[in-house]
């Protein structure tokens, strides 16, 4: 039995014993395409005539059947051939265009080809294309463009993201401008005695969720919002209780340390050291001071230093022991190593457990690799500006109090920025895809 290629016309022969087969697949030895011949809506098949009285399949195909197959042949020879990439994977070096009709846009991807097609060369199943070549599903052109940006974005190495990180923060001029003026408004009120403890709350609560959205966000892809969601002062409570867990994973064991180091070790180191006070003599009614006096003036005071061992002479030591100095090194830079993944942890698990978990955080940062110290390197340098801001704007009464939310909000958002960029680059690894 005959069929003719749908894509170039060519007349192909099937066995018999086949014919009956309604998912049978052919591959044309003109164009190299595959194709259902017997499947419902394909053209209709002709007999095959006697081996004898055959002709020749040059000499068979009509005349005007003979350019258009020497054209798809054309084609299939100057298609883009697949190339390696790494992994062992291939990618099409123009995917773009149709492999099959080079002039054409592709409307469909193959993952397995590498390839792209036409609108008109893939077969449909409802909305779904399936592909001439491997016979597999195809991807919609889009979809494939959306994931090619990602995958650019997340090669791209966090120093190349320092531009976009201070750019963020503005990218809703409007909701940075009022996030600044309510936490402003909220902090003048609380220090001039309207709220305390509750408008300190507030403001930190408002902060954290701006932050953990940004974080959120960003991790997600998404580098245009930052808004949360704060349908009523409740909603705070969650970005309260995240951001005190990863102060206290963080930050805990080094005020610990603070805290129970040896007070008098302490007072003994910053204690300024005190100088002897040398009282004059009293000189009697004629001036001249008292034989006692002048006895006990002759005699030279002691030398602790004159005195060895066998004497049984030992100063008392003074100053922080060494373990205690070695605790709060180890203690500290704990604290500025694991600020930035106790916040990761914070705002993409959103739970206090997973927080203070330090299993967890260590496993991420192993995950994350280099990115991650990248990271951290940005967000320690965030952090230190904001402290230094912030100290110098409150040398100026009030007014600096109210000023200084606006770095304060500033930064907070970059620091948030940050911390997503580096989940969204290493979001495979992490399982945040």
């Amino acid at each position: 039995m005959q069929v003719s290629c749908p894509h170039c016309a060519s007349r192909l022969t099937v066995p018999a014993e086949r014919a009956g087969n309604p998912g049978l697949k052919v591959r044309c030895g003109g164009c190299k395409q595959v194709f259902a011949p017997f499947a419902p809506g394909a053209a209709a098949a002709t007999p095959a005539p006697p081996p004898a009285a055959r002709p020749a399949p040059r000499t068979q195909a009509p005349a005007a059947a003979a350019p258009a197959t020497r054209a798809a042949r054309s084609v299939a020879r100057t298609a883009p051939a697949p190339q390696p990439r790494a992994g062992g994977a291939t990618l099409s070096t123009n995917w773009r265009r149709c492999a099959a009709h080079p002039k054409a846009a592709s409307d469909w991807f193959c993952p397995q080809c590498t390839a792209g097609y036409c609108g008109a060369c893939p077969q449909k199943v409802g909305q779904a294309g399936i592909c001439p070549g491997c016979g597999g599903p195809l991807t919609p052109a889009a979809d494939q463009l959306a994931r090619e940006a990602k995958a650019r974005e997340r090669a791209r190495p966090m120093k190349e993201e320092v531009g976009f990180i201070l750019r963020y923060p503005l990218v809703d001029v409007l909701g940075y401008v009022m996030l600044a003026i309510f936490v402003g408004v909220c902090r003048v009120v609380a220090a001039m005695g309207g709220g305390g403890g509750m408008g300190a709350l507030l403001t930190q609560g408002v902060l954290m969720a701006y932050s953990f959205s940004a974080l959120t966000r960003t991790a997600g892809g998404d580098r245009k919002t930052f808004m949360p969601a704060i349908d009523n002062p409740l909603d705070l409570a969650l970005p309260l209780r995240l951001g005190f867990a990863a102060m206290v994973i963080s930050a805990g064991p080094l005020f610990a340390t603070l805290l129970f180091t040896p007070a008098e070790a302490v007072l003994a180191a910053s204690a300024a050291p005190v100088e002897a006070i040398v009282h004059a003599q009293e000189a009697d009614e004629e001036g001249v001071p008292d034989e006692d006096e002048e006895d006990a003036a002759a005699e030279p005071t002691p030398d602790p230093a004159a005195y060895g061992e066998e004497a049984g002479f030992e100063p008392e030591p003074t100053g922080v022991p060494v373990w205690a100095w070695t605790l709060l090194g180890v203690t500290f830079v704990w604290f500025v190593v694991y600020s930035p993944i106790a916040l990761i942890a914070a705002g993409i698990s959103r739970s206090v457990l997973q927080t203070l978990n330090p299993l967890v955080g260590l496993d991420s940062m192993k995950r994350m690799g280099a990115t991650y110290w990248h990271a951290a390197a940005i967000y320690t340098a965030l952090v230190v500006v904001q402290v230094v801001a912030g100290a110098a704007l409150e040398w100026i009464p009030l007014a600096g109090l109210f000023l200084r939310t606006f770095p304060d909000c500033y930064l907070s958002l970059c620091i948030g920025a940050t911390l997503g960029l580096a989940v969204f680059k290493k979001g495979p690894e992490l399982g945040y895809d």
